[in-house]
Order: structure tokens, then sequence, then C-alpha cells
């Protein structure tokens, strides 16, 4: 399987839908409807992350190795 992604561009832009059955075109409906609500949970979660969480500025040292002329 090869998932191809174009953003800006629809999931079912080019599909043609004349030669799906009924039961093929509910399930792609709520199919649909699955993701739009996993979209909406995320958001939601996002959102309450967002709220409950504040931000803090802290410096931290991190020691490296590096090479230098001598």
């Amino acid at each position: 399987m090869k998932v191809v992604i174009f953003p800006g561009r629809s999931t079912d832009e080019d599909a043609c839908f004349e030669e799906w059955s009924m039961e093929q075109l509910r399930s792609r409906v709520h199919l649909v409807q699955e993701l739009d609500q996993l979209a909406d949970s995320m958001i939601a979660e996002a959102v309450q992350l967002c709220r409950q969480y504040d931000i803090q500025e802290e410096t931290i040292y991190i020691p490296q190795k590096r090479l230098v002329l001598v």
C-alpha cells in the first residue's frame, strides 16, 4: 500500500461515485464522518492543553564535544 497526499486537495476530489453501490457510499460516508470526529477530538485536546499549561522559559546547558584548531 502506498499513501500519497496532495496538500490543498480534498480526499475524494477526483473520485467518480456513479459506479459505487449504495453500501460502498454509506461505508465511505461513515469513514469520512469518523475522520471528522477524530479531527474535532484532536482540536479539542490541543485547546485543552493550551488552556491547562503555562509557558515558562528555562535555560539548559548541554555538554558538547567539538573540534578546534590549536
